[in-house]
């Protein structure tokens, strides 16, 4: 996790995709909290709109998706496709994150450098 900009946070985790029910937990601690946006698809998250079981969501004839969250599957170098990776860019600090008491490791949420992220994810624009 590094500060992006004036009053932004960067936060970048892999989870293994066999454990994607409780890092699913995990988002919903972390929306609680204002880490991620409120709506359906978080708009602050890197990566392809991705449903509740991992795959691209769809979007239905009603406007209505299927998406959860916001993601990509693979590791530095494509090396590790057992893993999804996510990037999250909010204002929350890691300090009121703490203070919150929400654990993202708690959730199976690792911590990542922004390099191995990247690799991934790409970068913010």
């Amino acid at each position: 996790m590094s500060q992006a900009t004036a009053g932004f946070y960067d936060y970048t985790y892999s989870f293994p995709q066999s454990g994607l029910a409780l890092a699913l937990g995990g988002f919903a601690a972390l929306r609680a909290v204002g880490l991620l946006g409120a709506g359906q698809v978080p708009t602050n998250m890197l990566g392809t709109a991705r449903d509740a079981a991992g795959n691209p969501a769809v979007t239905n004839a009603d406007g209505t998706s299927t998406a959860a969250w916001c993601g990509e599957p693979g590791g530095a170098g494509g090396t590790d496709p057992t893993h999804f990776y996510i990037a999250i860019r909010a204002m929350v600090s890691p300090t009121q994150l703490a203070e919150a008491g929400v654990n993202p490791g708690t959730y199976g949420l690792v911590a990542t450098s922004a390099a191995e992220s990247a690799a991934v994810l790409g970068v913010w624009e």
